[in-house]
């Protein structure tokens, strides 16, 4: 993602992304089979992240420390 809102920010498009967690799928469809197994999947939420919004300073290094 930060590469490509490297090549995007000229034109004022912004790029995020989520990574979403559990989700039910082909590829992880054994994981859901049981109420149990659904239940404790549910349970598990964003933990310990940061989301920087910054309008983009984080990406170019020369801002890191004031310029």
């Amino acid at each position: 993602m930060k590469s490509l809102a490297q090549e995007v920010a000229s034109r004022r498009i912004r790029v995020n992304s989520i990574a979403p967690g559990a989700i039910r799928s082909r590829i992880n469809g054994a994981a859901w089979q049981t109420a149990e197994a659904c239940e404790k999947l549910l349970t598990h939420y964003v933990a310990s992240t940061t989301i920087f919004v910054d309008g983009g300073m984080s990406l170019y290094p020369a801002f890191r420390d004031n310029g």
